[in-house]
């Protein structure tokens, strides 16, 4: 997992909120972020001015071996495009397990459900 720290995001009052989120899960290593995307609280974060809840929308890799799945989460917003989306998370999958990944990795290619998301809920 990849993390990256956003520093300017700001809530609808208007406070500046520190988040960390994740550029990509692997659920098998951290199961816990696996259980937040089903809980719903997976890039959830509240102010610490106004204490509302403050949700990022933002694209990463979701990758769960022992599933077979293999997700690119992308924006809601990004919905209207998805060629774009299809594209980046097919090319993610060709160098990571398919084509262009080592030999020895290309048998866990068998089987998996890759797709594109928009939106955790999705």
């Amino acid at each position: 997992m990849s993390i990256t720290a956003v520093r300017e995001v700001v809530c609808r009052c208007g406070a500046p909120v520190r988040v960390f989120v994740a550029t990509s899960v692997n659920a098998e290593r951290h199961p816990h972020m696996r259980e937040a995307i089903l809980r719903r609280t997976f890039h959830m974060f509240e102010c610490g001015a106004c204490h509302q809840p403050v949700g990022i929308d933002k694209e990463f890799l979701y990758v769960d071996l022992a599933r077979r799945e293999f997700y690119g989460v992308f924006p809601l917003a990004a919905a209207g495009d998805p060629a774009p989306c299809a594209r980046k998370i097919a090319e993610a999958f060709d160098t990571a397990l398919g084509p262009g990944a080592g030999e020895a990795v290309r048998p866990l290619a068998d089987g998996m459900r890759v797709r594109v998301c928009f939106g955790v809920e999705e």
